[in-house]
Parts: structure tokens; sequence; C-alpha cells
């Protein structure tokens, strides 16, 4: 008989701040391994839960590892998730690893994992949700006035422009326009004439300082004029 282990992950306790998988991915969710106690069969499920975060919105990969450099993998599989058909050992190829795109198969919460294996006592599988990491190439144009936009292109932005934010020394923009490789945004009202510092981040992807624009308008919105008699103040007595 097989017995299934349940454990429910949710991201945004799981992981306080974005972990680095390499220089091209950004890690959004891992398990810890699961390890064969006996050469029985077994079986695990855990709920992937991305709670208030829209990253589920984002381009995911999923990443099963199966076995490490000191231990065996899973000699026959049974991987179910979302509306994928099953996956087996024969999906690995003679591979450690499977990668899946999930992109846009996941939702905000109740994406069930469901594992069934058997192999040796010690046989080791885990897996690893990743996006692609955000990169800036350029900012144009370099000198904005009151009122306009600037141009931002590089990859991995988000096609959903609610994952993107675009800060002008620390004042949110106003995004007009996304796609994964540009972004185009307005500066707020209010800006302090000078050196503007430009910031992206996409989810939590942070870019930190991107371009620094020289900015020229009116500091804050003018006062409106109304046109009327002028109020005269009464003298005493």
């Amino acid at each position: 008989m097989t017995k299934y282990f349940a454990v429910s992950l949710v991201l945004s306790a799981l992981i306080a701040v974005v972990a680095w998988a390499d220089d091209d991915f950004v890690t959004l969710q891992e398990s810890k391994p699961y390890v064969a106690r006996d050469s029985q069969i077994q079986g695990w499920s855990e709920d992937v839960d991305f709670g208030q975060s829209h990253e589920y919105k984002l381009p995911i990969t999923l990443t099963f590892y199966n076995g490490l450099d000191d231990a065996p993998g899973f000699s026959w599989l049974r991987i179910a998730i979302a509306a994928e058909p099953p996956f087996t050992e024969d999906s690995f190829v003679g591979k450690k690893t499977l990668s899946i795109d999930m992109s846009g198969k996941l939702g905000r919460g109740g994406n069930q994992i469901l594992i069934t294996g058997a192999g040796p006592k010690g046989a080791t599988l885990s897996w690893k949700l990743t996006t692609p990491k955000m990169h800036v190439t350029a900012v144009n144009p370099q000198d904005i006035g009151a009122g306009e936009a600037v141009v931002i292109t590089g990859d991995n932005f988000s096609a959903d422009s609610s994952m993107d934010v675009v800060t002008f020394d620390g004042r949110q923009g106003e995004i007009l326009d996304a796609s994964p490789t540009q972004l185009i945004a307005e500066a707020p009202e209010g800006l302090p004439p000078g050196e503007t510092q430009v910031a992206v981040a996409v989810g939590r992807q942070k870019s930190g300082t991107v371009a620094r624009l020289a900015y020229s308008g009116p500091a804050w919105p003018p006062i409106p004029v109304q046109n009327g008699p002028l109020l005269r103040s009464k003298k005493a007595g």
C-alpha cells in the first residue's frame, strides 16, 4: 500500500527574500528532498501556494532532480501536477533533471504536486520553481520633462503590467505599456528638477538603479488661478 505524506508550502512564509538560482534564473520556491525510507512504493503530495503574491503570473519552470551526487534517484516514478499528463522515470530520458514549462498553468493556490516513487533506500527526489532573471539593457531618453515617459528595454519583464514597477527617485511611475522586452513608464508628478534615479521591479525582483536621468519640469502641478473679484479686508471703525 502506498503511503502519502502531505506538505503545504506557502511561498510568502517559506521565502522572505528572492533566492538566486544562478545568473539567469531566480528561485521562487523549492522542496525539501523526498527520501525513500526503503525499497517499497512511497508517495508525497504538496500544495504549492503563492499566498498574496502574483508571481504565479510570471514565466515559471518546474524542475525535478532525481538523485544527487551522493544519493541515488528513484528507479520508478509517477509525478502529477495541474493538468499536465503524468511524468515517469522515462521522462528524464536518462538524465537526473526534468524541466517543465508551467507558465500560465498555475494559480495563486491549490497547485498540488503528487509524487509516487520506488527505488533503493536513500533514493532522493526534489523540485524547484524558477523564473528567468530580469535584465535592463537601456533606458531612453536620458532627459525627460513633466508628463513625459521613458522606454525601458531588456528581458523578462512581465506582459502583465500589474507585475511591473518603475520608480523615479523612489516614487512609482505609471506603466503605460508592458511586454517581456519593453516597459513604457511615465514619471510621476512632483519630482524635483535635476537628476532622477530610475529603478525597475518585476514581482520581488529589484534591479537597483538602472539609469540616472535629467528631469526638468515643475516640481508640483501649478496652482490654478480663478478669475473673480478681489477680496479686501474691512478696516475697523
